[in-house]
């Protein structure tokens, strides 16, 4: 099963996903491309368990603002976990997992 069917497999994982508009706004080489990637989260934001939000540029500087956060949880439990996926720039070598 490829990452895009989990979305829709039976049962469906709930998802969030908050993204930056700088994500949205960023240009790519190539248009077409993009295009069908801007149709899949829209397709996929339509899905009943997957909520897409856009952080506007208006927010202004955030403590996530170089680093990804996922949470985990299981409904009804009451359990869950936070990961935070810190980028670090090296010189000359760019953006690291840290």
């Amino acid at each position: 099963m490829g990452r895009q069917e989990l979305l829709t497999r039976d049962p469906a994982p709930n998802v969030r996903v908050i993204l930056n508009e700088g994500a949205l706004r960023r240009p790519v080489p190539n248009a077409k491309v993009w295009s069908e990637q801007l149709s899949h989260l829209v397709d996929a934001a339509e899905l009943p368990n997957v909520v897409i939000q856009v952080l506007p540029f208006t927010a202004g500087v955030h403590d996530l603002m170089d680093s990804h956060l996922w949470l985990f949880w299981q409904p009804g439990s009451g359990q869950g976990a936070a990961l935070p996926f810190v980028l670090r720039s090296r010189p000359g070598r760019g953006a690291d997992p840290g």
